[in-house]
Formats: structure tokens, C-alpha cells, sequence
């Protein structure tokens, strides 16, 4: 049965999502192994940029080679979802640290002494202006040790959403502003839409990086098979959900999604027994020039 419950607007339903979860651990496992493919013995510090409710640090805690045991530093804007991540990871913990920062703002919030091996920024680059993720990869680079890491994720990107899949996008929302039309729900047609609801192309990403001092170790796209429920929480989350129907209210926005994605799925899904709608994930891997 898919989920039925109110709403929270938060990030937190879809944090747990099977799907979510697999696919971050998944990416993870990626980024690890080229670690350790490329010499890395030991990570002493991990910054956790836009770290939200704690998915990545979870999603490490259960991968990585269990002598590591590193130091976390988890930065995020929100103090409500670092306190939701401090509830989930463990706030009491000597391992862990949670600071309240923008993610361009970063460097200037740390101690330069700090020693950080690996920063990661899970789904998240993708909120962030083109001049922000500037501005952020080039924090990232002066603040990490020389040689080290910086892995990021997003499936808002050029290539997320196959053609095939592209009739779904497109009647999920026409069904969705009949809805709130129907409703008597008016669009406020001077909001602008968020950064999320632009799909930059993969070589913006790795050019980004390069400019900001990375080289680019490994990029890769994984298929994820999104189900009922995985759309169903995603639309439940205030910020997608704004970003899809911009100009109408979070909350508005949030259920009128819901209710068309119950709709139309099966007409839009593919697979014999499961269905799902196909989307891409990108996985980046980036080191510090020496």
C-alpha cells in the first residue's frame, strides 16, 4: 500500500525511500572503491556539504572499510534539518560536528587547520545557481588536503530523464494544474522557478569542477527504476514540488502532484510485474590537483 499520510513538506519521507536509499549507497560504493583503487588508505575527515537529514553519512557509515572511522563535518543551511540529522546520525557522537552555512559559503566558515580528506554533496548540486556551485567547488578545493576527494550526485541533470519518459514529466504536471485549476488554486505567474528546475548538461558539472582546480576521476550514470512510492514521497517534498508547479503554494503544489502521479503512473510505466518509470542518476568523482 503506497503511503497515504499527511504531508510534511520535509526532506525526511523521501530520505527513506528504498529506492533513495539504494541509490546513494550504491554511488557510495563507487566512490569508495575508486579510493582505494587510486591509494587511499585512510580518511581522517569527511565534509558533508548540504548534508540534510544524514543520507550520506549513513550511506558511508554502512560502506566504507570499518578501520576508517572518520571525523564528520555536517553543513547545511537549514537548522530544522540539522537537527533532524543530528536526531538520525547520532548528535552526541565525537565523530560528528553540524554547522549551519551556506554551501558557497563554506570555506570561510571552517577552521583552515582542519585536514578534510573527501567532501561530498549528495543530490544537492543541483539547487545551486551555476555562480554557487562556482563558487562552491572552489571553497571545496581550497579547504581540502592536497590529493583529496570531492564526490557529488544528482538526477536533475541533462540526461536524467530519457525521451522515452518525457510524456510522463510533461502530463504529470498538465494533470496536476487541472487539478489545482480545478480547485480555484491561482498561480502567482511572477515566482521564478528554482535552480532544481534546470537540467544542465553532464560537462557542466566536470567543467565546473575542472575550473574550480578538480581533475576528473570518473563519471557515471546509473538507471534507477522509480516506482509508485518513490514518486509519490518525491512529490510529497515541499521544494520538488515548488519546483515542478512554480508559483503555486508549497503545500498546493505538493498534493495536486500527488494526486496526478496516482493517475497517470500506470499509463506511463513500463516493466511486467514491478513498474516503474526509468531515471538516470550521475555520480561524479573529483580529486584535488596535487
Amino acid at each position: 500500500m503506497q503511503n497515504e499520510q499527511k504531508n510534511s513538506g520535509t526532506f525526511e519521507v523521501f530520505a527513506r525511500n528504498p529506492k533513495y536509499v539504494d541509490i546513494n549507497e550504491q554511488n557510495v560504493k563507487d566512490w569508495l572503491d575508486i579510493m582505494v583503487k587510486h591509494g587511499t588508505l585512510r580518511v581522517s575527515c569527511v565534509l558533508d556539504i548540504a548534508s540534510g537529514t544524514g543520507t550520506m553519512v549513513q550511506s558511508f557509515q554502512r560502506k566504507m572499510p570499518a578501520t576508517w572511522q572518520p571525523k564528520w563535518i555536517c553543513a547545511d543551511a537549514s537548522e530544522d534539518v540539522i537537527q533532524q540529522a543530528k536526531d538520525n546520525v547520532g548528535q552526541s557522537s565525537s565523530q560528528m560536528r553540524f554547522i549551519r552555512s551556506e554551501a558557497d559559503k563554506l570555506s570561510s566558515e571552517l577552521n583552515v587547520s582542519e585536514v578534510i580528506d573527501v567532501a561530498v554533496c549528495g543530490n544537492a548540486i543541483h539547487y545551486m545557481t551555476p555562480e554557487s556551485q562556482l563558487d562552491t567547488m572552489k571553497g571545496i578545493k581550497n579547504i581540502l588536503r592536497p590529493g583529496g576527494w570531492f564526490c557529488f550526485n544528482t538526477t536533475f541533470y541533462g540526461n536524467s530523464r530519457p525521451e522515452e519518459t518525457m510524456a510522463f514529466y510533461k502530463e504529470k504536471v498538465k494533470v496536476a494544474m487541472q487539478i489545482l485549476k480545478d480547485k480555484g488554486v491561482v498561480r502567482d505567474k511572477d515566482k521564478h522557478k528554482p535552480e532544481a528546475s534546470s537540467f544542465l548538461p553532464i560537462e557542466h558539472y566536470t567543467d565546473t569542477a575542472r575550473n574550480s582546480g578538480f581533475d576528473i576521476i570518473a563519471v557515471k550514470e546509473t538507471l534507477v527504476e522509480t516506482d509508485l512510492q518513490f514518486w509519490l514521497d518525491i512529490c510529497g517534498y515541499y521544494d520538488y514540488a515548488s519546483g515542478a508547479l512554480h508559483g503555486f503554494g508549497k503545500e498546493d503544489a505538493a498534493d495536486a502532484l500527488q494526486a496526478s502521479v496516482k493517475r497517470i503512473f500506470e499509463k506511463y510505466a513500463v516493466g511486467l510485474e514491478n513498474k516503474f518509470i526509468p531515471r538516470l542518476w550521475l555520480s561524479v568523482v573529483a580529486r584535488s590537483s596535487e
